[in-house]
């Protein structure tokens, strides 16, 4: 019960200094999209204050980013750098120095299907979610988050796992 008293400030403090962040130098907040894997995580960044987000690793693969594509174990590939990677880091410096922290990844990825396919889908996800907090574009979406009109919920890797389906083919 402590940790999810926790996880709920921690969640509301990052609203909170969000909006604060944005409406005092009206900045424009931008999640990194690295990490939020399906498009429903994407959508409560929006839901939290961003007004963008990047997408390097998912639509890294794709035809339309840089790489030639590649065989490797029999599957189409590209090399994925991040440029907060080290090896992006050392194509424009000739040092590491001690002061560099990297952040981004580097190595293959599969090639994946064309770019519009996917920004078709996340479109499709994010209005979905959208549809489902009664708005229909992210300047609403921001409006009903600032006036606590989203009400967020922990879901712990055990209740993940109960609102699978159960049984089936296999």
């Amino acid at each position: 019960m402590q940790w999810i008293r926790l996880e709920e400030r921690f969640r509301r403090k990052i609203k909170n200094d969000n909006e604060q962040f944005g409406n005092r130098y009206h900045a424009v907040i931008i999640s990194d999209g690295g990490t939020l894997g399906k498009t429903g995580n994407k959508a409560k960044a929006l839901a939290t204050g961003a007004s963008a987000i990047m997408l390097g690793r998912t639509l890294a693969g794709t035809m339309a980013t840089p790489g030639i594509p590649i065989t490797k174990d029999g599957k189409k590939c590209k090399y994925f750098r991040g440029m907060a990677s080290t090896v992006a880091h050392l194509e424009t410096n000739d040092t590491v120095d001690n002061n560099f922290n990297p952040e981004g990844v580097d190595g293959f990825v599969e090639i994946k299907e064309d770019v519009i396919n996917i920004i078709k889908g996340l479109n499709g996800g994010i209005r979905s979610c959208m549809s489902y907090l009664g708005v229909d574009n992210i300047a609403s979406l921001h409006h009903h988050a600032r006036n606590n009109l989203i009400k967020f919920s922990l879901v712990t890797p055990i209740g993940m796992t109960k609102t699978l389906t159960r049984g089936g083919c296999s």
